[in-house]
């Protein structure tokens, strides 16, 4: 997913152009003057309500922030933003709806609900978009590699007949997969994809898929190792890939699962 701070910081830059209009004034007659001045209040009226208008949109245009609860052998988890609980009782395989925060710095922690201890804590800064931030790994073993991953959720512009997809990768004991549909696997939709990342979206025309989930570079005649059907309706739409393949070797009993989720804030 990158260097450390690129994971850590979203940092985008947006500026906005404010216009003015100039009156003008005629040096003709009566009716030359007063359409002058006239044309000239109309304009700068005109421009100065855009700027206000455009004004206040920006400043209340929002940041969108959800949480998935994705590692399998954490305990129940509470979210706090900038010190407040934002979120309560979390557990594994919940995804939040999109949170409206002000765009800029949050610090955002999670603590468990047992005992209260502080699991994840960072600033993040947020931009007039839509994030996810995906608490993935184990919180056991002698080297616990829980992590909360941030993920940015812009598919770009998706046609009204198609559906832009991609996978995140938080199955633990996953190699990098493949993800295919079903009788496509030579054509996979997704590549290499590793624990801990996301693939880029893919567009695909709306409808209903069986998606086949291989090792990475496996021959197209191994069996998946799970498969889902999948609707897709227009828009945005990550596929979180979850659980254990082998949940009898592990810390717990989350077998692998593939959770659907929309990526579309609210509308303001």
């Amino acid at each position: 997913m990158g260097d450390e701070t690129s994971r850590r910081r979203f940092v985008l830059a947006a500026a906005t152009a404010l216009t003015t209009g100039v009156a003008g004034c005629g040096t003709g007659d009566t009716n030359g003057t007063t359409n002058g001045t006239t044309d000239g209040a109309t304009t700068t009226t005109q421009a100065t309500t855009d700027a206000t208008t455009e004004e206040t949109t920006t400043q209340t245009a929002s940041a969108w922030l959800r949480v998935a609860h994705l590692s399998p052998d954490a305990p129940a988890v509470n979210v706090l933003v900038d010190g407040s609980v934002a979120l309560e009782g979390v557990a594994f395989g919940a995804i939040s709806d999109y949170l409206s925060v002000s765009p800029g710095d949050h610090t955002v922690a999670v603590r468990t609900t047992d005992g209260g201890s502080t699991v994840f804590e960072e600033t993040l800064t947020l931009d007039v978009m839509a994030y996810t931030a995906a608490a993935i790994g184990e919180v056991s073993g002698d080297s616990p590699t829980f992590t909360v991953a941030p993920f940015v959720d812009d598919p770009g512009e998706v046609p009204s007949d198609s559906a832009a997809i991609r996978l995140v990768h938080a199955s633990p004991d996953a190699p990098a997969v493949d993800v295919a549909v079903a009788g496509s696997a030579d054509d996979p939709l997704f590549s290499g994809v590793e624990f801990g990342a996301a693939s880029d979206y893919v567009a695909v025309p709306t409808g209903e898929y069986t998606l086949e989930i291989r090792p990475a570079d496996a021959q197209p005649s191994i069996d998946p190792v799970a498969s889902t059907t999948v609707a897709l309706e227009s828009g945005a739409w990550t596929a979180f890939a979850t659980g254990y393949v082998s949940p009898g070797d592990e810390p717990a009993d989350a077998p692998f699962d593939v959770l659907l989720q929309s990526d579309t804030p609210p509308q303001e």
